[in-house]
């Protein structure tokens, strides 16, 4: 049985939930997959932090504050409330499914949201799984909420990918370039089975040579360099010339090093002075090129 996991339900669904929820729904029509959503609460936040208060407070402060009614206030109502609050946002998902002509199966986790969705996930793996970037809580200043940040960071897959260079198959897995580029992981997954086999559309033949590692970043050189310099047509035939899976680095690293100096246009005789100033391991990659009649 397949399931689309939309993302993590909260009071009232949050925009970017509802979002998310909905592409699940039209996923699922159109690929006649089953859905779940997914809610998950902590019946113990409010407990840690109502705890935590106590702490810092004198006695008289806990008698002023009534302490020991908040404390049952939180049992009897806020912690068992939010588990029926969740609830309810489930319910009207379903609802909104209905309408939609999906049936919409709902399953109510409790706990930390990120650790809950993940073990939830190992139970019953699903086909695709469908997060909202934000929650209830969003911050204008980022890019993505704390839940969907921690399930990106943890997740298995991922970080398999992240860390895929010397786990991949087949050719990708004995070339030379799989720290630069290591093929397309969806190609792989789509047309072989395995995300760790070898891109099956990739033309070319490893050299069974050195594998070749990426430089190192270089230091943020301050907002003087902002302005990108220019390249001429000349080196951009030359850049052109460079093979495709690693012609972004090539073009970061000159763009740079015309910047560090002070340059406004990138001509090919910077590229040949560049290439002749690198270190391993950024002077193995070019010399490799070169030879292939590349750069």
């Amino acid at each position: 049985m397949q399931y689309i996991f939309p993302a993590v339900a909260v009071i009232g669904l949050a925009i970017a939930i509802a979002a998310a929820f909905r592409k699940a729904v039209a996923l699922g029509l159109e690929f006649g997959m089953d859905v779940e959503a997914v809610s998950v609460y902590d019946p113990h936040f409010h407990r840690r932090a109502f705890e935590s208060l106590v702490k810092v407070l004198s006695d008289e402060a806990q008698k002023l504050f009534k302490f020991k009614e908040q404390e049952k206030l939180h049992d009897e109502i806020i912690d068992d409330g939010l588990g029926k609050i969740y609830q309810g946002a489930l319910e009207e998902a379903r609802q909104e499914g209905l309408k939609s002509g999906v049936e919409v199966k709902t399953t109510l986790l409790a706990g930390k949201a990120a650790h809950e969705i993940c073990e939830h996930l190992k139970k019953d793996p699903p086909s695709l799984f469908v997060a909202g970037r934000f929650g209830a809580h969003r911050t204008e200043e980022l890019d993505i909420g704390n839940t969907a940040e921690n399930l990106l960071r943890t997740s298995p897959v991922l970080e398999s990918l992240r860390t895929a260079g010397n786990a991949l198959k087949g050719k990708c897995g004995a070339c030379e370039y799989r720290l630069l580029c290591g093929g397309c992981r969806a190609r792989a997954y789509a047309l072989r089975g395995d995300y760790l086999d070898e891109d099956p559309w990739c033309a070319y033949a490893p050299a069974a040579g050195e594998v070749i590692k990426p430089p190192a970043p270089a230091a943020d050189a301050g907002p003087e360099t902002d302005a990108r310099p220019q390249w001429s047509r000349q080196a951009s035939e030359r850049l052109n010339r460079v093979p495709y899976f690693v012609r972004a680095m090539v073009k970061a690293a000159v763009e740079r090093y015309a910047a560090e100096r002070g340059c406004s246009e990138i001509t090919p005789e910077m590229m040949e002075e560049l290439k002749s100033r690198v270190r391993r391991p950024a002077k193995a990659f070019l010399l490799r090129v070169a030879r292939r009649g590349n750069l």
